[in-house]
């Protein structure tokens, strides 16, 4: 199912001469484009989950929307056009992408080595082993 949505005024990247928006309106609409109730909570839209080498080796869901509009912001489009990308991830296969990101590319790091089995163990993450499927 395609949702179309009314982003007629919705503050995209900013440009010289720009008019001042309120990003907590912002962030009222940016939420109801980037999430969604589930079946099984609320779902996200992200673009993607990955891991990098960075700060020692790390995992992330790259979610979608923001409500700033830094001009130093590294994000891709997605942040500007939350419509146009990512698709809709419920918490649990959020968790379980972000835990097999991250024993996929911090293997090489003898601490998440280490460190990886015991927090997916941890009670109160509910994905526990299960994230591997």
């Amino acid at each position: 199912m395609v949702i179309r949505w009314n982003v007629e005024g919705y503050q995209r990247f900013l440009a010289p001469g720009f008019k001042p928006f309120d990003p907590i309106r912002l962030a009222e609409y940016t939420e109801r484009i980037a999430t969604r109730p589930g079946p099984e909570g609320l779902e996200r839209k992200y673009t993607g989950f990955y891991s990098v080498p960075v700060y020692g080796g790390i995992a992330t869901g790259y979610a979608v929307g923001c409500c700033l509009r830094c001009v130093y912001c590294w994000s891709n489009w997605s942040r500007d056009f939350p419509e146009e990308f990512g698709e809709y991830h419920p918490p649990k296969e959020a968790a379980r992408r972000l835990f097999k990101a991250a024993e996929e590319g911090v293997s090489y790091s003898e601490h998440w080595r280490r460190v990886l089995p015991k927090v997916s163990k941890l009670p109160h993450l509910r994905v526990r082993a299960d994230y591997r499927n």
